[in-house]
């Protein structure tokens, strides 16, 4: 069990390291990386975290603060195009 954790945890700089030497080369993949990475986050959300919630019997917060943090995130980046206006 130890060692699939410490392979998986290898395998995280590794693929930073990769990723970091294939933006050198082209930095043009770097949004498309991103992309990945964000539809990546995603899956692993909806598939794991959906189904843990609706099995508790306040798994409404659990939606409400996905609202909340869209809303907040939704500032943030307002306010950030704000400030680089200026």
């Amino acid at each position: 069990l130890f060692g699939a954790a410490l392979l998986s945890g290898l395998a995280e700089p590794l693929g930073a390291i990769i990723g970091l030497a294939a933006v050198g080369v082209a930095p043009g993949l770097n949004a498309h990386f991103l992309a990945f990475a964000a539809g990546a986050m995603l899956f692993v959300s909806l598939h794991e975290l959906v189904p843990m919630a609706r099995r508790y019997p306040h798994g409404n917060f659990f939606f409400l603060g996905i609202l909340v943090s869209v809303v907040v995130y939704a500032l943030l980046a307002s306010l950030a195009s704000g400030w680089m206006a200026l």
